[in-house]
């Protein structure tokens, strides 16, 4: 245990309930923090159902955890260390006088939104669950989670769905849970979103106390500022993670309109923080943690150098931080056609034993080559999909497989290597 740096830290919980044996979560929380473990234990039965494990969920020490574990999966242990805004809206959560305030989250591809998003519902279903003082059996009949991926045109976000059901199996048995795919909702202001919601997901259901809905990839279609405006609905609360793409020109147009400069419009795009209003909590991130420093800058380029009808730098509003972890250059391989690719994946170094690769194709491309395609990813144990369904999804190497040109969603799905490989077909 000296050698691999590895400290055990006991901590005796009595030493935290008062005389009327009630726990004092606030000491706790410091004890916890001056500790700062990356793994804790807790030696109770049933300590999912008792004070000790509520008050970790709810004080954020649980949240914090999960998502450092999620961070250093995902980067392979290159990123050990969360953003503060992070930490700083699980804490500011974890406040009783926000807890069940509507929050909203807001950033580029990778910096985390899902993740963080479900962090927060399950604080918000650990605080229903004593508010209410229903014991488990009966929380499972009475508190629902709806849980959405929102979508465009035909695609269904199904690797996203996958993603969040995954993502929320432990609270399962505290709930009950409803997956959706939700077609994009673009409501021009709060109070026609508001009864938008309403009126889809059928929030005024008896048969619950609380309802708690999670909406990822959401695209509201008005500026920021006025999600102060949002005031919810009765004995309902959301978490919303915006689509990237909401600061684009919408809220463009809004900045120019009280005359504000595209520099000043730049440098706001780069604040990060948490804010706090009367109904809201939101949360700013900036900082992107799937990706590479190379495969950031070249996002970053291409952006900036997308033909002028597109106009993508616009509508993506990508900051540009040099602060992320090194990796390789993204490659870019022409084949002579889809054999000679499938023979290179099955005798490069790189990839001939790699696990955790996903292919993204042209939907549109030869039927043909599509099957034989898929078949070789489902051989090797490989994600596959078309481009229109990479949302929400992620991998170690992504390769972008004879695609008539670059779409940005699926070059911001790799983490550690892209390879872009072109035929004869899209030469």
């Amino acid at each position: 245990m000296a050698k691999r740096s590895i400290k055990l830290v006991f901590v005796d919980v009595n030493e935290f309930y008062d005389e009327k044996d009630e726990l004092n979560t606030e000491l706790l929380k410091i004890r916890v923090k001056i500790i700062n473990p990356s793994l804790v234990l807790i030696s109770i039965c049933f300590s999912e159902t008792l004070d000790l494990g509520f008050a970790l969920e709810l004080n954020g020490i649980f949240p914090e955890l999960r998502l450092k574990r999620d961070l250093q999966l995902v980067t392979k242990g290159k990123q050990i260390m969360l953003d503060p805004t992070q930490i700083n809206l699980l804490y500011t959560m974890a406040d009783p006088c926000n807890i069940e305030k509507t929050t909203i989250l807001h950033g580029p591809e990778g910096s985390g939104k899902t993740l963080l998003a479900v962090e927060v519902l399950k604080m918000k279903l650990i605080h229903y669950m004593k508010k209410t003082k229903l014991p488990t059996n009966e929380s499972k009949k009475k508190i629902r989670v709806i849980v959405c991926g929102s979508y465009t045109g035909e695609d269904r976000v199904p690797l996203l769905l996958k993603q969040l059901i995954e993502e929320t199996k432990d609270i399962e048995d505290f709930c009950t849970i409803e997956f959706k795919p939700l077609a994009e909702l673009k409501m021009k202001n709060p109070d026609s979103f508001q009864k938008r919601l309403n009126q889809v997901l059928g929030l005024e259901n008896k048969q619950f106390v609380h309802s708690l809905v999670m909406m990822d990839e959401l695209y509201p279609g008005f500026a920021t500022e006025r999600w102060k405006e949002f005031k919810g609905l009765p004995n309902t609360d959301f978490v919303f993670a915006l689509r990237h793409a909401f600061n684009d020109g919408v809220c463009f147009g809004w900045f120019q309109r009280l005359t504000i400069k595209e520099r000043d419009y730049q440098d706001i795009m780069e604040q990060q923080g948490v804010d706090v209003f009367e109904n809201t909590v939101f949360c700013h991130l900036r900082k992107s943690f799937r990706c590479t420093q190379e495969l950031l800058s070249l996002t970053y380029y291409m952006l900036m150098h997308s033909p002028p009808e597109e106009q993508l730098y616009k509508q993506k509003s990508f900051v540009h931080l040099p602060e992320s972890i090194s990796g390789k250059k993204p490659l870019w391989l022409e084949a002579s056609s889809l054999e000679a690719f499938l023979k290179y994946t099955d005798t490069n170094e790189d990839l001939k034993d790699a696990t955790d690769v996903m292919v993204i194709y042209e939907p549109d491309n030869i039927k043909d080559v599509i099957q034989k395609l898929r078949a070789h990813c489902l051989r090797r144990k490989w994600k596959v999909c078309p481009s229109t369904s990479v949302m929400g999804s992620e991998a170690s190497i992504v390769i972008i497989f004879d695609m008539k040109s670059v779409h940005f969603e699926a070059i911001s799905r790799a983490v550690l290597q892209l390879i872009f490989v072109t035929t004869q077909t899209s030469k």
